[in-house]
C-alpha cells in the first residue's frame, strides 16, 4: 500500500500569523547633505549687525583720495581734499519652510515602540534638508530668485516647459537646471519683472534629460520664450508676491558679475568690482589660480582662502597636474590623489553652476542670519494648533542675507573644462 502523501507547512504562508513583521532601520536612498549649508557657517558677519525694518547699510571706504604734491619752497602747499564714504544696503531674505501632522499622530506618539523612526523627527528632518538645498541652490545665483528660463510660447492650463537656461546665459546643462525643481514644487513665470496672468503652479513632473517641466496652473497661461521661472511655494498663490521673485540671495554669480550689488554700482564707482572674471574657458590651471590670488591680495588687500569649483573642474585639475608630480616612491603613489594650494581650502560641490570656479578671501563674505541657524529638531510644543481642523502646523523661519564687502577680493572663471 501507498505510504500517505504529505504536503509540508510552509511558515510562509500557512503559519505566517505565527511571524511578527520585522522592519529594518531607515536606509538613506540618495544625498541629501550639501556642502554649502555648512561652508557658509565660517562667514558670520562679524560686527553683530541688528535688523531696522527701516534700512540696513554699510558705510564702505572704498575710494583713493590722491590729492598729494611736490611743492617748491616756500611754495603753495597741496590743494586740501578727501573722498567720502559709500553705503551699501542690505536687505534680508526670509526663508520659510512648514509640515502639518494630525493630532492622532500625536496621541499615538511612543517612539521607538511604536514607529521605525520618530514621525515628528522624520518630518523635520526632511525640511531641514529641503531648507539646506533651497540655500545651496540660491548661493550661487541672482537676487532675482531667477532659477530656470523657458523656451515654450504656448498658451495652455497644463503642459511641458522646456528650460534652455538656468541661472543665466552661461548655464546650460541639462541636468543641472532640472536638479533645482522637485516634483510637487509650485513654480511661476516672470516676464518684464511682471507675473505672467495666471501664471502660479505645481510641478507634476520633471525630466532632467530635456531638461523640463510639466506643470499645472491656475488657470489658461500664455507663456513666451524667454520668460523666467523662480519658485512660489508661499500659500498666498496670487500674485508676484507670492512668489520668490527679487527674494533670492546675493549670489557667487551676483557678487561676481552683476554691476550693481548692495545698491552700489560698478559704473558709478569703478573699484567696486571683482580681481578678476576669466571667461577665456578651457583647463583650469595651478598659474591662472595664483594670477587670481596675486590680484585678490594686490587689488583686494586680501589672501585667497577658499577656492570653490565643480567635481568635475577638479578632477581636470588633478588630471592636468598628475604628469607633474614629483614622487619618492612611484609604488606608493595614491590613483586619486587630490591637489593642495597652501593656507587655500579647495571646495568641490555638485551645486556650483557647470564649467565654474569661485575663489575668494573670506573675510570679505558674510551670512547675516536674524536667528539661529534651524537645525530640525522639533518638540509637540512648537507645533501651533489648528483652529478648526485636528493637527498642528510646525516652522522653520531662517532670515538672513549673504553680504560681500570687498569685491576686490573675489574672483570667478567660466567655461571650463571639465573630466
Amino acid at each position: 500500500m501507498a505510504a500517505v502523501a504529505t504536503t509540508i507547512t510552509t511558515a510562509t504562508s500557512d503559519m505566517a500569523k505565527a511571524w511578527k513583521k520585522i522592519q529594518g532601520k531607515i536606509a538613506q536612498a540618495i544625498q541629501f547633505d550639501n556642502v554649502e549649508w555648512d561652508m557658509f557657517d565660517e562667514f558670520f558677519a562679524p560686527e553683530g549687525t541688528p535688523w531696522s525694518a527701516r534700512e540696513v547699510t554699510i558705510p564702505l571706504d572704498i575710494s583713493k583720495a590722491g590729492g598729494v604734491a611736490s611743492i617748491k619752497e616756500g611754495g603753495y602747499e597741496a590743494n586740501p581734499s578727501n573722498k567720502n564714504l559709500e553705503e551699501l544696503t542690505i536687505t534680508l531674505v526670509h526663508f520659510n519652510a512648514r509640515f502639518n501632522i494630525s493630532k492622532l499622530a500625536k496621541f499615538g506618539d511612543e517612539g521607538s515602540r511604536n514607529q521605525v523612526t520618530r514621525d515628528l523627527t522624520l518630518r523635520g528632518l526632511q525640511k531641514i534638508r529641503a531648507l539646506g538645498e533651497h540655500w545651496s541652490d540660491y548661493i550661487y545665483g541672482y537676487s532675482t530668485a531667477r532659477l530656470a528660463r523657458t523656451s515654450t510660447n504656448a498658451t495652455q492650463s497644463s503642459g511641458t516647459y522646456t528650460l534652455d537656461q538656468g541661472y543665466d546665459s552661461t548655464v546650460t546643462n541639462a541636468a543641472y537646471i532640472a536638479d533645482k525643481f522637485k516634483e510637487g514644487d509650485r513654480v511661476a513665470l516672470i516676464r518684464s519683472a511682471a507675473l505672467v496672468t495666471n501664471a502660479i503652479g505645481t510641478i507634476t513632473a520633471v525630466t532632467a534629460a530635456t531638461p523640463s517641466i510639466a506643470v499645472t496652473w491656475n488657470g489658461s497661461v500664455d507663456s513666451d520664450a524667454n520668460d523666467l521661472v523662480v519658485k512660489a511655494n508661499s500659500m498666498g498663490n496670487t500674485d508676484i508676491d507670492d512668489t520668490d521673485y527679487i527674494r533670492g540671495l546675493v549670489g557667487l554669480l551676483d557678487m561676481a558679475k552683476t554691476a550693481s550689488v548692495h545698491g552700489l554700482s560698478s559704473s558709478s564707482v569703478p573699484d567696486w568690482d571683482i580681481a578678476n572674471g576669466d571667461t577665456a574657458g578651457g583647463r583650469m590651471t595651478g598659474l591662472r589660480l595664483r594670477q587670481y590670488h596675486d590680484e585678490i591680495a594686490d587689488e583686494g588687500g586680501g589672501k585667497a582662502t577658499h577656492v570653490v569649483t565643480t567635481r568635475g573642474v577638479y578632477r581636470d585639475l588633478i588630471d592636468l597636474e598628475r604628469p607633474a608630480m614629483r614622487y619618492s616612491d612611484p609604488l606608493g603613489m595614491e590613483l586619486d590623489g587630490n591637489v593642495k594650494m597652501k593656507g587655500v581650502k579647495i571646495v568641490a560641490t555638485k551645486k556650483v553652476p557647470p564649467g565654474y570656479l569661485f575663489t575668494f578671501d573670506k573675510s570679505a563674505l558674510s551670512r547675516w542670519n536674524l536667528l539661529p541657524k534651524p537645525d530640525g529638531s522639533f518638540a509637540w510644543s512648537d507645533g501651533k494648533e489648528y483652529i478648526d481642523q485636528s493637527g498642528f502646523v510646525f516652522a522653520m523661519d531662517m532670515p538672513c542675507a549673504t553680504l560681500i564687502k570687498n569685491r576686490k577680493k573675489l574672483a570667478y572663471a567660466s567655461g571650463l573644462t571639465e573630466s
